[in-house]
């Protein structure tokens, strides 16, 4: 993956959260997460709208095993979306929600290509997840 896409991207909150760009940003977002909903087996996805003070928007619980928790997360930065712990999830899963997010105009990331899996705590802090996908 080229690092290009992390060079300048929009942050789509900079005009405030009235203003279009964000509210279409939004609209976008519940789009394609109730379309991912809608293709995936119903106990697996659900909303968590309840994101503070993070570098992404919203995020879809799409597994919450004992071990990991598994979002597709939206950045407020380039209209970005990636899978956390993506390993986890099954290949068919990945290629569905992929071809969802990108249908609706977001930029897929696997999360293999900004480094290291979500799940390491010790990440180091200032990397491509953490700047774009992650609390800060």
């Amino acid at each position: 993956m080229s690092h290009q896409l992390f060079e300048s991207p929009k942050d789509f909150l900079a005009a405030g959260p009235l203003s279009k760009e964000f509210v279409d940003l939004k609209r976008d977002i519940q789009v394609s997460g109730d379309a991912i909903i809608s293709h995936l087996p119903p106990r697996l996805a659900k909303w968590d709208h309840s994101i503070q003070d993070a570098s992404y928007l919203d995020s879809l619980v799409i597994n919450n095993e004992v071990n990991f928790l598994t979002e597709v997360r939206y950045s407020r930065y380039g209209k970005m979306a990636l899978i956390t712990n993506e390993d986890v999830v099954s290949k068919i899963h990945i290629e569905i929600i992929s071809k969802i997010l990108m249908g609706n105009g977001f930029r897929y990331i696997s999360e293999s290509e900004l480094g290291e899996p979500f799940r390491r705590r010790d990440r180091m802090n200032g990397d491509w997840f953490h700047l774009y996908f992650d609390y800060v």
